[in-house]
């Protein structure tokens, strides 16, 4: 089943909403095929056919919605995990920060109490202590180191000035990075909620229209059962020149069973090919329009043209199987042939299937 899936992404934390129009569009569809499922008739084949149409669709909806919350799924994980990291660059951040501003608070306060020293010692002071020294070459030292400190401290606290800004500038990048990522959180978890809701409609609707579905194609059945047994009641009126001039199927009131031996039969070289389905559980012991007891593990078949009572040798690749056209069938446009469910293992499929048959002669 394919759908155009509409795909997430949440770089940078921003998320692709094209699921809102989709969800928009998907309203719509579902209001149509909730009307209409309303509205349709007990129908015949067409009615069968259109009903199928609409339940593949709804499936193929379902599937695609199923891939969306997927889809969404794996976004909340990242985005999740996203949120996590920058949680923790947030902590490390915060104690950087802390160790900065300590550090510059400690440069701050040497860098005031030389200051308020050299204030209060004056210029007469330094002057002093560069008189005491007992050489020129020591009156240098003195000079140089006492500049040397003052330079010192000042440069410390401008580096560590600098340090905390470039951390508080980190800081606000890293918050507003979260807040856009908390806002895709948001946004995917609404999103999530719609699709999920609109998920439940359509499963529901696929369940109440494959139940439709089943009971249209049991009334079938019965109602050509029905009209199966009138023609018999017609024929058995009939006169007896009149009913050996009308053929008819050999009435069995048993299924053929599984150890059928195809050996003896006779092909006529007259075949035919096209889709066949298959039918089973559903109608266990019901009566066939040939008389016959259904069991969906019998060799059968049912056709809507082949007269009852003719064996068919069905053939789906290397695989092949003859059975008994006892039953009046499949209701669906541009099926042949109606397998039992037994047939239909034989030949190794469960749903539909391209086969060949033809028409063969049972032994004598």
């Amino acid at each position: 089943m394919l759908l155009n899936t509409p795909c997430f992404g949440a770089e940078d934390g921003k998320v692709n909403l094209k699921h809102r129009r989709y969800l928009r569009a998907l309203g719509a569809a579902t209001l149509t095929a909730a009307l209409a499922l309303a509205a349709v008739p007990v129908a015949g084949a067409a009615g069968l056919e259109a009903m199928r149409d609409e339940a593949q669709a709804v499936a193929d909806e379902v599937t695609g919605l199923e891939h969306s919350l997927a889809d969404l799924e794996a976004e909340r994980i990242r985005l999740d995990a996203s949120v996590e990291r920058t949680g923790r660059r947030l902590a490390v951040l915060e104690s950087t920060r802390h160790d900065a501003q300590v550090a510059f608070d400690a440069a701050s306060e040497r860098y005031a109490r030389r200051a308020v020293e050299a204030y209060k010692d004056g210029a007469n002071e330094r002057l002093a202590l560069l008189l005491s020294a007992k050489s020129v070459s020591e009156m240098l030292t003195l000079a140089e180191a006492t500049a040397a400190g003052a330079d010192q401290d000042a440069r410390a606290l401008r580096r560590w000035q600098r340090a905390r800004s470039s951390i508080s500038s980190a800081e606000d990048a890293a918050e507003e990075r979260k807040a856009q990522l908390l806002e895709a959180q948001s946004r995917v978890e609404e999103v999530t909620a719609e699709i999920g809701a609109t998920l439940a409609g359509r499963r529901a609707a696929l369940v109440e229209l494959t139940d439709r579905i089943d009971d249209l194609e049991a009334l079938a059945r019965r109602e050509a059962a029905q009209r199966e047994a009138e023609v018999r009641r017609a024929e058995a009126a009939q006169t007896p020149e009149e009913s050996a001039a009308t053929p008819s199927g050999p009435g069995l009131q048993e299924v053929v069973p599984r150890g059928l031996d195809e050996s003896g039969f006779i092909g006529t070289g007259v075949t035919f090919e096209g889709v066949a389905s298959w039918y089973g559980p559903g109608f266990e012991g019901q009566t066939t329009a040939s008389g016959d007891i259904f069991h969906a593990d019998g060799l059968t078949a049912a056709s809507l043209d082949l007269p009852l009572g003719t064996w068919l040798r069905v053939t789906r690749g290397d695989r092949s199987v003859t059975v008994l056209v006892n039953d009046r069938g499949p209701y669906i446009e541009d099926r042949i042939l109606d397998l039992s469910q037994g047939a239909a293992e034989v030949l190794g499929f469960t749903g539909l299937a391209w086969i060949s048959a033809e028409i063969v002669l049972p032994p004598e």
